[in-house]
């Protein structure tokens, strides 16, 4: 039996400070404007409030652009905005009459929209408002808003009259009305119905209309226009057609401006959240352990190019390191078994690469779209978030029935949101998530740990909201499609229903509809499925969910520890984090001092001095430390095998993979950014118990100087084999990491460099100093005058500490901080040294070639094992080509 649930009366707040500075901001623009007065009285100055014509009455602007210049600085002095965003310089004339007011998301931009309009009318006596919206969304959010505020507008302006309307091209004529009136008119409109003067009704006369076109009649109120989300609204056609409205002033509402033009007013995102405007979030991350057991394929990009089409993919491939992720490009026919060097890549050849679609085919069938993975267990991973977000929607409403119960709070009604990709998943009766949600929701109404909240069966609790096609079968949409319609208006007339505690839905599924225009303030819970990576922005995603909640007798919640937003998402926490604050950067131009977050514009090539190969302290340098060396090795066989045999048997247990679901805190601070910090994690789900054993000893072999033979004694010393068939590229790892730290071990003492000689192979070129361009991020450099770099790329404060004491120092003639490509060769993977230094007394007589490896400590033997090895190496390799070698801790370790 259907539940009859009473709508939430939302009670709106008028004296919210923050709100208050952005109505007064384009107020007090038009300063020296006469007040508002009786329909067309003419003050002392002889000015008439308003405008008649034949078409109707029109809004009139006494006040001087230099007078609104002279406003405008002030306004902008005011409220602190950046010089970025003041637009042109105070002491030059006004380039137009468009402001931008920007307000985070969830912090009631239309409400301030709608405020402004009234307050410009009582004020002011300005009666023609247009409000220009990019899509149906926006325009079913900002016409529910004007319902909800009616009772509220009636309170705060009373016996103002008005009227709301939003224009019909099938009902032209309703404009005539909109220009005669002589009260306040607010119109609504979408970009689309005038944004094409050849096609577009509103520019065609029309008989009803006396031979004029319905834009005259808007063009003669000279309208006040209000632009609801102009970063929508910026292409060339889109201003001519805003500019088609003979706008006396344009206002401009976003979180997210692409164009800010006169900014009067900013509420970022960090000025939000520590004003506790909107919910504090949390993030749930359900992702799968990096399980290099199955194939990892992620098809990043496909190009087309006169030399033909090729896709660019991600890869797991065996490496002297052992398996790391990498990019390759893909032409027809590419192998990735022998591309990877990996068994499990067997079946992975190109056959078709689909520029058109943007779709990768290999001869196995297996078909990949740019975006997509194969790899982790997307189903078990979504099916892992759909429990996540399930279990956080209970946990939300078990808290607040206990908070309600102590008296604390009003009950309040908890909403969760799922964005998916393909409506196919949910629509039909047999769509994945609808089946999994069904499945996951019914176990959980029946733990004892939710008895009390006495849950309504799973058959009312969620439903989808999609477009539809004119059989009433649900669909993909890009969300600005006619038949987004009917999905937009069944939200939007449901917004307040669902705020009830009586009304049983609470998990709702929405392919696009939603992903704009559209903010309950309930929603606690925000869940992305995707079967591809998202590509639609975070703060667009969390946007949803950041209204602060409303209690069902219509008052907003302000306790953080209620007004809780979880994001449950198929990403790191971290990756979240950092995403998040790239799209605030980018978006407001808030700069985080201490960002860890690293941009392409922050990097700086460093340059090669003029003249470095003409210094002769520099060339001495270089032929002393250019050489390259090959080693041989001694070792009783015997003896590795039994210390990698037991260093095998030492390793941890073996697990299979995981999908673990882990709980992280998002924070925002002016000076720190965006961070999180991990809270919680639930129960792991297990991947996969068993997996095909590869061939051990061919892939070991390929990796180690060992024989086949001598790795086989070692693995069944060991006693480990039968783990193999747990996580076979896990004992891989342990395997080669026993067996190459066991080697090394021996080799210390038995290990022999010797340099060879001076053919172009043996020795690094100076000109790659010139080939191979050196980066880094510019607060991690610092300037020196020893050195044939202009700067030092430093890791590490000690680093930087070390570089700046040689600098200073007259005996160094000349230091190197040594480039990533300079190597040297080690049973233990590549070794890059850090310093290369010529030291030399005063009277030139003694010199000292030095290579230095700097350290937390003198002390090797107190290094991780990888560290002590490789220097133990490196100091063999440069004592064979004559050079002294030390590890070091500060500058002055060099004199010892």
């Amino acid at each position: 039996m259907a539940v009859t649930s009473t709508a939430v009366e939302i009670k709106f707040d008028p004296d919210q400070s923050f709100q208050h500075d952005a109505i007064t901001a384009v107020l007090d623009l038009f300063k020296g404007q006469p007040l508002a007065s009786t329909t067309f009285e003419i003050h002392d100055t002889g000015e008439q409030t308003s405008l008649q014509t034949e078409y109707g009455i029109g809004n009139v602007l006494h006040v001087a652009d230099e007078q609104i210049r002279v406003s405008l600085d002030e306004v902008q002095r005011r409220n602190d905005i950046p010089a970025a965003f003041r637009g042109d310089a105070g002491d030059e004339p006004l380039i137009s009459r468009d402001f931008s007011v920007e307000m985070e998301t969830g912090t009631g931009k239309t409400y301030v929209q709608i405020r402004t309009a009234f307050e410009l009318n009582r004020v002011y006596g300005f009666t023609k408002f247009v409000v220009v919206v990019p899509s149906v969304a926006i325009r079913e959010g900002v016409e529910a808003n004007l319902r909800l505020l009616k009772t509220h507008l009636a309170a705060l302006y009373d016996g103002v009259q008005y009227n709301t309307m939003t224009y019909d091209s099938k009902n032209p004529t309703r404009l005539r009305s909109f220009a005669q009136a002589n009260h306040l008119q607010i119109l609504i409109i979408n970009i689309d119905a005038f944004n094409k003067a050849d096609i577009n009704r509103i520019y065609q006369s029309q008989d009803q209309m006396m031979g004029h076109a319905p834009i005259d009649f808007i063009q003669a109120c000279a309208p006040i226009v209000i632009l609801d989300e102009p970063q929508n609204m910026v292409s060339d056609t889109a201003k001519r057609a805003i500019a088609s409205l003979n706008p006396l002033v344009t206002l401009r509402y976003s979180a997210t401006h692409r164009e800010t033009y006169h900014q009067v007013y900013r509420l970022t995102p960090v000025d939000a959240y520590n004003l506790g405007l909107v919910k504090r979030i949390d993030v749930w991350s359900v992702m799968e352990d990096d399980n290099t057991n199955r194939p990892h394929i992620r098809l990043a990009k496909i190009t087309a190019a006169k030399r033909g089409v090729s896709a660019q993919v991600e890869v797991d491939a065996l490496s002297q390191n052992g398996v790391t992720r990498k990019k390759i490009t893909c032409g027809p026919l590419k192998d990735l078994k022998k591309a990877t060097d990996r068994d499990i890549y067997a079946g992975y050849v190109v056959e078709e690469i689909n520029a058109a679609t943007q779709t990768l085919l290999f001869t196995n069938g297996v078909e990949i779209k740019a975006g997509e993975t194969i790899g982790p267990d997307r189903n078990l991973v979504q099916r892992t978030q759909i429990r996540t977000a399930i279990a956080q929607h209970l946990d939300r409403e078990l808290d607040i029935r206990r908070r309600v119960e102590a008296g604390e709070m009003a009950p309040t009604k908890v909403l969760s949101l799922f964005f998916i990709d393909r409506v196919a998943n949910y629509w039909p009766a047999d769509g994945k998530f609808r089946t999994w949600f069904e499945e996951e929701y019914s176990k959980a109404a029946a733990l004892p740990k939710y008895a009390s909240l006495s849950l309504p069966p799973v058959s009312e609790v969620h439903d989808g909201y999609f477009a539809v096609d004119k059989k009433d079968v649900a669909k993909d949409t890009s969300g600005a499609t006619k038949d987004d319609d009917r999905a937009y208006e069944l939200i939007m007339r449901d917004k307040q229903r669902l705020l009830s505690v009586d009304e049983p839905l609470r998990f709702i599924f929405s392919h696009s509809a939603l992903r704009e225009g559209w903010d309950n303030p309930n929603v606690f819970v925000i869940c992305t499925l995707n079967d591809t990576h998202s590509e639609t922005k975070k703060r667009q995603e969390i946007g949803r969910g950041l209204r602060l909640p409303v209690t069902a007798d219509g008052t907003r919640c302000t306790n953080p520890d209620v007004a809780r937003l979880a994001v449950v998402a198929n990403e790191s926490y971290e990756e979240f984090a950092n995403t998040l604050q790239r799209e605030i950067e980018d978006d407001t131009g808030v700069a985080f001092p201490r960002s860890n977050i690293k941009k392409g514009k922050d990097r700086k090539t460093v340059k090669v001095r003029k003249g470095y190969d003409t210094d002769q302290h520099f060339i001495d340098l270089w032929n002393k430390v250019k050489h390259r060396t090959t080693y041989k090795v001694v070792y009783d066989t015997d003896d590795l095998i039994k210390a990698a045999g037991e260093a095998l048997a030492a390793k941890p247990t073996l697990a299979g993979s995981y999908i673990r679901a882990q709980k992280a805190t998002v924070s925002m601070d002016a000076k720190e950014g965006v961070t999180t910090q991990w809270t919680a994690e639930k129960t792991p789900v297990e991947v996969q118990s068993a997996y095909p054993i590869p061939d051990l000893l061919g892939h070991l072999s390929r990796l180690l100087p060992v024989s086949r033979s001598t790795i086989a004694q070692i693995l069944i010393q060991s006693g480990r084999l039968d783990d193999a068939a747990i996580n076979p590229q896990q004992f891989l790892d342990y395997a080669k990491d026993a067996i190459s730290h066991a080697l090394a071990e021996l080799l210390v003492d038995g290990i022999t460099y010797e340099r060879l000689g001076d053919g172009p192979d043996a020795v690094y070129e100076m000109r790659l100093f010139e080939q191979r361009e050196l980066t880094g991020y510019v607060d991690n450099l610092v300037p020196v005058n020893r050195s044939i770099y202009q700067e030092v790329v430093y890791d590490s404060d000690p680093e930087k500490d070390f570089a700046e004491a040689l600098d200073v120092r007259e005996d160094i003639k000349v230091f190197i901080k040594l480039p990533g490509w300079f190597t040297v060769e080690t049973p233990v993977g590549p070794y890059n040294p850090d310093w290369a230094i010529l030291k030399e007394d005063e009277d030139g007589t003694n010199r000292l070639y030095l290579v230095a490896e700097s350290k937390p400590t003198r002390d090797v033997s107190k290094l991780r094992a990888d560290e002590r090895l490789k220097t133990q190496f490196g100091e063999k390799h440069f004592n064979a080509i004559d050079v002294h070698y030390k590890v070091v801790k500060v500058a002055s370790d060099i004199d010892d």
